[in-house]
């Protein structure tokens, strides 16, 4: 009677922690750290955003799947890797030295539970992609979401008549119009905005179709079309 208990615990352990069971799909633990009973620190990579409460849940999840007790747990949630998690209908992803390292929230336990969220929340996140603005297809030459923290954006460029622009909605609300030169080159179509380009910054959009933001020391971002 033990072993089977034993057994079935083992088993709701692995169904908690295991992102293919059930409703834990939402994520998988990629780092699990523990020091002794004073300290456990997990990683865990999202499918996508969630909100508040499903944050208070997966953290519940992967405190309890562990036997052990730990005077603090340290939890990390990443966003998709736009190399790895193809899947994600909207990536963008920064080079070495950006923010593609950094954490979009944690819930810690010191012990009490803690949870904060540094980037766009997933309202926030929804807002911004709801209020791209509609071009017709024939004008349409692409739209990105390019990921920036707090100044994360959705990115458009387009025709009318014979001018092409390029504009930019803000997760604040802010917006801005600029006209632009399109430039052939065999990388793709460059392209800047020319206000207080002080960094040498502009624009290429691959064969990929995916947008490339460069300044004077290189590439520093990509992004892919977004799809609503």
């Amino acid at each position: 009677m033990r072993t089977k208990i034993i057994t079935i615990f083992s088993l709701i352990s692995i169904f908690l922690i295991n992102p293919m069971f059930g409703s834990s799909n939402l994520y998988r633990i990629i780092k699990d750290e523990k020091s002794r009973n004073i300290k456990r620190s997990v990683d865990v990579r999202l499918k996508r955003r969630v909100s508040t409460d499903q944050l208070r849940s997966i953290a519940k999840q992967i405190k309890s799947a562990d036997r052990k007790s730990y005077q603090r747990t340290f939890i990390s949630y990443f966003l998709p890797d736009p190399i790895f998690d193809t899947d994600t209908w909207a990536n963008s992803h920064l080079t070495a030295g950006f923010f593609d390292n950094d954490a979009w929230a944690s819930s810690n336990f010191t012990p009490d539970l803690e949870i904060h969220i540094y980037d766009l929340n997933l309202i926030e996140y929804n807002n911004l992609i709801n209020s791209a603005i509609d071009i017709d297809q024939k004008n349409l030459i692409g739209q990105w979401f390019e990921l920036f923290g707090s100044m994360s954006r959705i990115s458009t460029l387009y025709k009318k008549g014979v001018k092409t622009y390029f504009y930019c909605q803000y997760a604040d609300g802010s917006k801005q119009k600029t006209e632009v030169k399109i430039i052939k080159t065999t990388r793709g179509i460059k392209f800047s905005e020319n206000i207080n380009n002080y960094f040498g910054e502009y624009y290429v959009i691959n064969g990929n179709k995916e947008l490339e933001s460069w300044n004077l020391n290189g590439l520093f971002a990509k992004c892919s079309l977004l799809k609503k």
